[in-house]
């Protein structure tokens, strides 16, 4: 049960910080969007 719920967990902040990074990338120049990527 506890192992379950560290997936479900680690699950969530996978996809809201791949939704940060899609936000970040959209309002961003490209110049920072090279900073990110690297």
């Amino acid at each position: 049960m506890k192992y379950a719920l560290y997936a479900f967990g680690k699950m969530i902040t996978l996809v809201l910080r791949s939704q940060m990074q899609n936000q970040v990338q959209t309002m961003a120049s490209p110049f920072a969007k090279q900073e990110l990527i690297l």
